[in-house]
C-alpha cells in the first residue's frame, strides 16, 4: 500500500511540475493540426550549451500557431538529436525554445528556458528535417543581424544572451544602429528575472551608459510579461537600461513591476548620447499595460515606457500607449516618457496615456513629465495626473512645479491636436495640456520676474477639472504662451493666496492667443488675478478669444477675458458671455480687470518677460507653426536649408547661441531617425498621425461650434426691449473673421501685422507725447523683431527641463517666438508706458462685483495711456448702480482713450466712464437710454430703442460703411450694433 501511494505521489508531482510552467506559458492546442510522422530533428551549434535530456519544445507554425512537443535530447559530438514524442507533418516550423524543469534550493521549481529560433523544413514523405537558418556563434542567436535576416529572439533566455553581449565591454562595440533583432513570440520573464537576481530581479540590457543597446528591435506585435526589477538605488532601469541609436517597435510590456531611482521605465531606462554626439532613438508602436513603474524618495525621470532622454539626445515616440500602468516618482514623471535633459528633444506623435501618474514634487505629465524641447501631435491623456503631492500645502522649496495632461514641465514646446480627459491636480503651474515652462527668475532665484520658455498649443482641448495652488489654466498653467483654436470645458480652480488662474492659461509673461474658447468654471477664494481666458499676462496679443464660463472668485483683478494685462497688450474681437461673480475689492471687468501697470519697468523686468532659453529661436522656421499648415508637412523633412536661410535673413548668428545644438527640432525629425525608420514606417506614421491628429482637430472644432451654438443670453439680464438673439449674429461675425484668418498665409500675416501695427501706432503716439526713445521694430518675413539691448539674464533651473536651460549672455538682437512665426514681442529697457489697446471687444455677461472698487463692463481700471475703442457692453451689473461702476470702464487714468464704444447694459452707475482723470479722450461713445444709470459724463450720446437699429443714426459716430465696416447695424426691432469686420483684416500697406 505504501509503495503504491509513493508511486502515485511521484506521478502527481511530475504532472504538477509540467503544469506549473511559467516561461512562454503556451498551452498545447487541443486540436493539434500538425501531427505527422517526422519525429527526428538534427541540430548542431544551436545546441552547444544545452545539457538537458527531456524537454518540451515550443514550436511556431507558418500560420503563427504556437504549440508544443515533448521529446528527448541526445548529444553526439557537435550534433544534437531531438526525438519528439509526437511527430510533425510536412511544413516549415520555427523552433522557438526548449524548456526543462529545474529544482532549485531543493524545493523551488524553475523552468529553464533554452532559446533556439531556427526554422526547419519538415518533409514527412522524405523523412527529413532541414535547418533553414544560420546560427551566429558570436551573438549566440540565429540570423546575421541584417534587415532581411535579423537576429531572432524567441525565448526569454535569448534576452539573457542579448543582455550579456550588450553589457560586455568587449562585445558592445559590435552592436550598431543597423543591427536588427526580431521577436517571434510572447515571452514570460518572471523566472528568468529571478534567475538574474533573486532579490533585485532583471539586470537590464545595456545596464550602464557606456555600454548601451544599439540596434533595431522589432517586437513584431508580441508581449513581454512578468518583467520585474527591484533596484531602488540604481539608474537605467527597464527591460533595456540605456539605448543609443536604437529603435524599438511593436512591443508590449505587460504587467511590469519596476522600481529604480533615476532613468526608470518599463521598456527603457534612458537614452545615452556619449560625448558630443546628438544621439537619436525611437519607440514606435510600443505599449506598457498594467502593473507599475515606481521610484523612491529622491528619484528623477520615471516614465511608463522610458525614463530619460540624455543631454543632446533626440527621441521619437510614435503610436505608443500606456494602458493602466501606474507611474510614480519624485521629479519628472510621465505616462510614456519621464524626462529629457539639456538640449534634448522629444517628438511624441499619436500617443495615448491611460495610466495614473503621480509626482511627489515637480514635472507630472500624461505623455511627458519634463523635457527641454518638445513637439507633440495627436496625443491624448485619459487618466488622472497628480503633481506636487508632497507640497500641496506649506513650502515649495523642494519643487512642486508643473503638472499637465500632456506635459508637466517643458522648455520650448509645440503641442498640436492633442487632448486631455483626465483630472489634473498639482501645486504650481498646472494645466490641462501643459503645466509649466518656468526656467527660473531674472537675477537668479532670489528675486526678479519669472522667466518662462515658450509653448504653442494649437487645436488642443481639455474637458477635465484642473486644480492647483497657483498658476492654473484649463490648457496651460504658466508659460510664454501661444494658443490657437484651443478649447477648455473643464473646471479650473486655485487655492493659494494671491494665486493666478485662467480658463485657458493661468500666468504668462507673454500671451499670444487667437481663436480660443473657454466654457469651464473658474474658481478661487483668494486670487490675485483671475480671467476667463488669461489670469495674468505682462505682454499680450489676444484675438478672437471667447469665454462662456462662469467666474466664481475673490480676486484682486478679475476679467471675463483677462484678470490683469501688462503694458504692451492688444486685445481685439474678444467676447465674454460668462457671468462674473467676484468678491474681490479692486478691479473687475467684463473683458479685462485691470489694464496696465503704474510702476516703472527696469531692463531686468523686461528681460523677465521676453527671455526664455536661447533655443526658442529654433521654432521660427518650424512649418507646423502655420495656422493652415498640415500636422507634418514636407517642409519638416527638408527644412535644414530653409532654416539656415532664415537665420541668415535675421542675422541671428550675432547672438551667442550654439546653433549646432538646435538645428533640428522641426528639422531633425527628417535627419535624425531616417537611418533607423524605414520609408514604409514613415508612411504608416504619417497616415496614423494624420488620422489621429485630424480626428482631434475635428473634435476641437466641433466642441467650439457646439458651445457657440448652445449659447443664449439670459433675457433677464438685458434691459427692456433688447433682443438677445442679436448675439447669435455677433458669433456668426466672429466665425467669419476667424475664417478670414485661417484662409491663407497672407491673411495670417495680415492679422499678425495689424496686431503689431496697432501696438506700434499706440507706442509712437505715446512716445511723441513723452519725447522718449521710440522702440524700433521691423517686420522681417512676418516676424516682428525688436532691436535693442536686453540686460544679460542668468537663470537658475526650476522645472522647464531636467537641467539648466540657457538664458544668459544674450546681447543684441534677440528673437523670442510666441504662438506663431510672427508673434514676437520685446521691449527696450526702462519702458514705462502702457501701450494697451482694447478694440472691438464685447461683453454680455453679468458682472456681480459688490465689493470691487472699480467694476466695469469692459475694463475695470485703465492705467495711463490705455485705449478702449469700438467695444460693446451689453452685460448687466449685479448690485444696482454701485458707485464707480462703469459700462465701459470704471476708471480712466491720464491720457487714456475711450472712444466709439456702445453701452446698452443696465444697472451701471455710469454708462461709459464712472470716473477719470481730466486728461483723457472720450469721443463718440453711445449708450441706450432705456438702461438704468445714475450719472452721465456729458460726453456720451444717448440712443433710443429705435435708434439702436437705425444705421443712419450711427453713421457719423461709428464705422458702419465702406469696404470693411467695423460695426453692423441690423434694421430689426430690439437689435443693437455689434462688431462686424475686425480692424485686423485691413490689408497691409
Amino acid at each position: 500500500m505504501r509503495t503504491s501511494n509513493l508511486h502515485f505521489l511521484i506521478i502527481t508531482l511530475a504532472c504538477i511540475l509540467f503544469a506549473c510552467k511559467d516561461n512562454n506559458d503556451i498551452e498545447p492546442d487541443a486540436n493539434d493540426a500538425f501531427v505527422g510522422s517526422q519525429r527526428l530533428i538534427t541540430l548542431s551549434s544551436e545546441m552547444d550549451k544545452f545539457s538537458g535530456t527531456d524537454f518540451e519544445c515550443v514550436i511556431k507554425a507558418e500560420d503563427g500557431t504556437i504549440f508544443r512537443r515533448r521529446g528527448n535530447h541526445m548529444r553526439s559530438g557537435n550534433t544534437s538529436l531531438l526525438t519528439l514524442d509526437t511527430g510533425l507533418r510536412t511544413g516549415t516550423y520555427r523552433l522557438l525554445a526548449l524548456e526543462v524543469p529545474t529544482i532549485e534550493n531543493g524545493t523551488d521549481t524553475v523552468w529553464t528556458d533554452y532559446g533556439l529560433g531556427c526554422r526547419v523544413r519538415i518533409s514527412a514523405e522524405n523523412h527529413s528535417a532541414t535547418v533553414l537558418d544560420t546560427f551566429n556563434s558570436e551573438f549566440e542567436l540565429v540570423g546575421d543581424g541584417s534587415e532581411t535576416d535579423p537576429f531572432i529572439i524567441s525565448s526569454a533566455e535569448h534576452l539573457w544572451r542579448l543582455r550579456d553581449f550588450t553589457n560586455s565591454d568587449e562585445n558592445n562595440t559590435k552592436l550598431t544602429g543597423k543591427t536588427h533583432f526580431r521577436q517571434e513570440c510572447d515571452l514570460r520573464m518572471r523566472d528568468i528575472c529571478t534567475s538574474s537576481d533573486r532579490k533585485f530581479g532583471w539586470l537590464p540590457i545595456g545596464s550602464i551608459p557606456e555600454n548601451p543597446f544599439r540596434g533595431i528591435y522589432d517586437g513584431n506585435g508580441y508581449k513581454i510579461t512578468g518583467l520585474w526589477i527591484h533596484r531602488p538605488n540604481s539608474p537605467g532601469i527597464g527591460l533595456f537600461g540605456f539605448i543609443d541609436q536604437a529603435k524599438i517597435s511593436n512591443l508590449t510590456v505587460q504587467n511590469p513591476d519596476i522600481e529604480g531611482n533615476y532613468a526608470v521605465g518599463a521598456l527603457v531606462g534612458g537614452t545615452s548620447a556619449p560625448g558630443d554626439k546628438r544621439g537619436s532613438s525611437a519607440l514606435h508602436g510600443c505599449t506598457v499595460e498594467g502593473g507599475s513603474v515606481s521610484a523612491p524618495t529622491g528619484s528623477v525621470a520615471v516614465g511608463g515606457l522610458i525614463g530619460v532622454v540624455d543631454r543632446k539626445g533626440f527621441l521619437s515616440v510614435e503610436s505608443c500607449y500606456n494602458n493602466n500602468t501606474r507611474v510614480s516618482g519624485d521629479y519628472a514623471v510621465g505616462g510614456l516618457v519621464g524626462a529629457g535633459t539639456l538640449y534634448s528633444t522629444i517628438n511624441a506623435l499619436a500617443c495615448n496615456n491611460h495610466g495614473r501618474i503621480t509626482a511627489r514634487y515637480s514635472g507630472a505629465g500624461g505623455i511627458v513629465g519634463s523635457v527641454d524641447s518638445l513637439f507633440v501631435s495627436g496625443c491624448r491623456n485619459m487618466s488622472a495626473i497628480t503633481g506636487g503631492t508632497a507640497v500641496m500645502s506649506g513650502t515649495t522649496d523642494n519643487g512642486g512645479i508643473g503638472a499637465g495632461g500632456i506635459a508637466g514641465g517643458t522648455g520650448v514646446a509645440f503641442i498640436y491636436s492633442s487632448f486631455n480627459e483626465g483630472k489634473i491636480e498639482g501645486a504650481i503651474g498646472v494645466g490641462g495640456i501643459i503645466g509649466s515652462t518656468r526656467i527660473g527668475k531674472a537675477g537668479g532665484n532670489l528675486g526678479g520676474e519669472l522667466l518662462y520658455n515658450n509653448v504653442l498649443a494649437k487645436d488642443c482641448g481639455n474637458v477635465a477639472a484642473v486644480s492647483g495652488r497657483t498658476s492654473v489654466g484649463g490648457i496651460c498653467g504658466e508659460a510664454q504662451f501661444g494658443g490657437y483654436e484651443v478649447v477648455n470645458t473643464g473646471a479650473v480652480s486655485a487655492t493659494d493666496n494671491q494665486s493666478t488662474l485662467g480658463g485657458i492659461v493661468g500666468n504668462t509673461s507673454i500671451a499670444v492667443i487667437y481663436n480660443v474658447v473657454n466654457q469651464g468654471t473658474v474658481t478661487a477664494a483668494k486670487a490675485e488675478s483671475a480671467g476667463g481666458i488669461v489670469g495674468k499676462t505682462s505682454f499680450g496679443a489676444l484675438f478672437g478669444c471667447q469665454n462662456f464660463g462662469t467666474l466664481n472668485v475673490t480676486s484682486t483683478y478679475t476679467g471675463g477675458i483677462a484678470g490683469w494685462v501688462g503694458n504692451y497688450t492688444v486685445a481685439n474681437y474678444c467676447f465674454n458671455g460668462g457671468t462674473i461673480n467676484d468678491s474681490g475689492n479692486r478691479s473687475t471687468g467684463g473683458i479685462i480687470g485691470e489694464a496696465g501697470d503704474a510702476r516703472e519697468w527696469t531692463g531686468m523686468d523686461i528681460a523677465g518677460c521676453v527671455v526664455g532659453a536661447a533655443e526658442i529661436v529654433m521654432g521660427i522656421a518650424g512649418p507646423a507653426i502655420s495656422v493652415i499648415g498640415k500636422t507634418l508637412t514636407d517642409g519638416v523633412m527638408k527644412g535644414s536649408k530653409a532654416f539656415e536661410e532664415f537665420l541668415h535673413v535675421l542675422h541671428i548668428g550675432e547672438a551667442t547661441i550654439d546653433w549646432s545644438l538646435i538645428a533640428y527640432d522641426q528639422i531633425v525629425y527628417g535627419i535624425g531617425i531616417y537611418d533607423i525608420i524605414t520609408e514604409k514606417e514613415l508612411d504608416e506614421m504619417q497616415t496614423n498621425l494624420e488620422a489621429t491628429a485630424g480626428g482631434i482637430s475635428s473634435e476641437v472644432k466641433s466642441r467650439i461650434q457646439a458651445i457657440q451654438a448652445g449659447y443664449t443670453v439670459d433675457a433677464s439680464s438685458l434691459p427692456p426691449g433688447i433682443d438677445g438673439s442679436t448675439i447669435s449674429s455677433y458669433i456668426n461675425n466672429h466665425n467669419t473673421v476667424m475664417k478670414f484668418f485661417e484662409a491663407s498665409d497672407v491673411n495670417n500675416s495680415t492679422v499678425y501685422y495689424n496686431m503689431n501695427r496697432t501696438r506700434e501706432d499706440r507706442v509712437k503716439h505715446i512716445e511723441s507725447q513723452r519725447e522718449v526713445t521710440e522702440i524700433i521694430t521691423k517686420s522681417i518675413a512676418g516676424a516682428c523683431i525688436a532691436v535693442g539691448t536686453v540686460a544679460a539674464v542668468v537663470s537658475a533651473f526650476a522645472t522647464g527641463g531636467s537641467t539648466l536651460a540657457i538664458a544668459a549672455g544674450i546681447i543684441g538682437p534677440v528673437a523670442t517666438v510666441i504662438g506663431g512665426a510672427n508673434a514676437i514681442f520685446e521691449c527696450a529697457t526702462n519702458f514705462t508706458v502702457n501701450a494697451i489697446v482694447v478694440k472691438q471687444c464685447t461683453n454680455v455677461g453679468t458682472v456681480n462685483a459688490p465689493s470691487a472698487d472699480y467694476p466695469a463692463g469692459i475694463i475695470g481700471y485703465m492705467q495711463q495711456y490705455c485705449m478702449a475703442t469700438d467695444c460693446l457692453n451689453a452685460g448687466k451689473f449685479g448690485p444696482t448702480n454701485k458707485k464707480h461702476s462703469g459700462g465701459i470702464t470704471s476708471y480712466a487714468s491720464a491720457e487714456s482713450v475711450v472712444e466709439r464704444n456702445v453701452s446698452i447694459g443696465t444697472n451701471w452707475h455710469s454708462p461709459i466712464v464712472a470716473s477719470s482723470k481730466s486728461s483723457f479722450s472720450h469721443d463718440d461713445n453711445i449708450y441706450y437710454i432705456g438702461s438704468s444709470f445714475d450719472i452721465y459724463g456729458g460726453y456720451e450720446t444717448g440712443a433710443t430703442l429705435d435708434d439702436l437699429h437705425n444705421k443712419a443714426f450711427f453713421k457719423v459716430l461709428l464705422n458702419t460703411d465702406g469696404a470693411m465696416p467695423l460695426w453692423q447695424v441690423a434694421d430689426k426691432q430690439g437689435s443693437f450694433p455689434i462688431p462686424y469686420h475686425s480692424e485686423m483684416e485691413t490689408p497691409m500697406n
